[in-house]
């Protein structure tokens, strides 16, 4: 998450070496910048769970965002891209949100960012804009979100943005993914077998290119046999409905089967509930499949033993899904008591041509999910704006609320878990000063932690 060479931030560093402009508490954390001998500093504020002091160790400009007088504090957490770093906690409090809002805009005003904006919509979202310090060393925007999840609950985020990323994404380079939807792209650079020159008609040569564009074996080297139809003994429900009849590209390896079909009534969007739904037939998820994504990149993993079945969604021209499942024998690696397997995330595909110049990754803890990513495309601002609301709904995330000006749009959005459990989702979009860029930002929070 960090720029190669910067190491593991302590709460009180100051940053001199690393271009990226923040710092991390292990509670949560949001920084201000400012210009030192020429080099840039960080001054760490955070938010104090306790209501204590600054704390032992800490610089004394250091700003403590703590909570109101008698107000409880029930989680905290942190996320980081080099696109940004944003911090959230979260209040047990009866307290309106207005008050709330002016208590921690104050706080922040301290550590000398400065007020550019407010918006609100009466209730149940109040936001915030920030400044850089005068001097900073770095163009950098806060954001202030606080968000009524419930009657008595309240959720802070405090985004920090980054202006000028500190690193571009080596591990998500700048791709052109409008050709990707194009039933007639090439996928990849696939495997070659000795079934390479066998003719083939219609679906059949992108389903081949499908199948053998990731490894078909678990070694190098490895003889394979490519088949047109399902293998005996694969878990069919790893398929979607109408995925393991009609046309099928299959590889059959010592241990290691790999099949691709069509799954014509399953949309992208909906590939998200498809995992999560895998658990009732014994398969439950490796990890969260959502967020921000190259469209025909779209991974998943289940685990059934010491089976792991690997998936790849496809987006269909004709419509529908092409679906990679890939089942092999070994450690599945799902990590023990993931908090957010039982909820079918949002699905957002980068926009048609969009290249990505940085950021691209997510993580979480008990209580929330994050995602960042930052889109520069050939679509308008409002299209942009437009384009992310309806892979929101898409992915059966209404909204239920929205606040904008002409550079910012935050949105809440609310779904369940699969026990009835509200779920909730903050996506927020913000236009880059300097060119088409967006920044977008993607968090969901569930009340009770799993």
């Amino acid at each position: 998450m960090l720029p190669r060479g910067c190491g593991r931030i302590r709460p009180t560093m100051r940053l001199t070496g690393c271009t990226i402009v923040t710092a991390v508490l292990t509670v949560v954390g949001v920084t201000g910048a400012s210009e030192v001998a020429g080099r840039a500093q960080t001054e760490l504020a955070y938010f104090n769970v306790s209501g204590g002091g600054t704390g032992r160790g800490r610089s004394p400009t250091t700003v403590a965002l703590r909570p109101p007088d008698g107000v409880q504090t029930v989680r905290g957490g942190e996320g980081t891209t080099n696109t940004g770093f944003e911090s959230h906690i979260g209040l047990e409090t009866p307290l309106a949100l207005s008050a709330i809002s002016a208590h921690y805009t104050s706080r922040v005003e301290s550590g000398r960012w400065r007020v550019v904006g407010r918006l609100s919509d009466g209730n149940d979202l109040a936001v915030t804009r920030f400044s850089a310090p005068t001097g900073a060393a770095d163009a950098a925007t806060a954001l202030l979100i606080v968000t009524r999840l419930a009657a008595t609950r309240v959720d802070i985020a405090l985004r920090f943005i980054q202006i000028r990323p500190a690193t571009t994404a080596s591990s998500s380079p700048s791709v052109n993914v409008g050709r990707a939807q194009s039933q007639s792209a090439r996928i990849g650079s696939p495997q070659r077998s000795a079934q390479a020159s066998e003719a083939l008609t219609g679906e059949e040569r992108l389903l081949r290119e499908i199948l053998l564009f990731d490894p078909v074996t678990t070694e190098p080297g490895q003889p394979y046999e490519i088949q047109r139809s399902v293998p005996p003994g694969f878990p069919r429900e790893l398929l979607p409905p109408g995925a393991a009849t009609g046309v099928v590209a299959a590889a059959v390896a010592r241990d290691q089967t790999t099949v691709v079909g069509i799954a014509s009534t399953l949309p992208l969007a909906s590939a998200s509930k498809f995992v999560r739904g895998l658990a009732a037939a014994g398969w439950p998820a490796g990890s969260p499949l959502g967020g921000f994504f190259r469209p025909s990149s779209l991974y998943g993993l289940a685990c059934r033993a010491l089976q792991a079945a690997q998936m790849r969604f496809v987006p269909r021209s004709a419509g529908g899904t092409y679906v990679r499942v890939s089942v092999s024998i070994g450690q599945c690696g799902r990590p023990a008591g993931s908090p957010f397997l039982d909820v079918a995330m949002p699905m957002l595909p980068h926009p048609p041509g969009a290249s990505i110049t940085a950021g691209g990754g997510g993580g979480g803890g008990l209580d929330s999910h994050h995602w960042g990513v930052r889109v520069t495309s050939g679509l308008a601002w409002p299209e942009v704006v437009t384009y992310y609301a309806s892979q929101m709904s898409a992915s059966e995330w209404p909204a239920g609320g929205r606040v904008a000006d002409s550079e910012l749009v935050v949105t809440r959005h609310r779904s369940t878990t699969t026990a009835g459990e509200p779920v909730h989702a903050i996506l927020t979009l913000f236009k880059v000063p300097g060119g088409p860029t967006v920044d977008a930002w993607l968090r969901v929070v569930r009340l009770t932690p799993r």
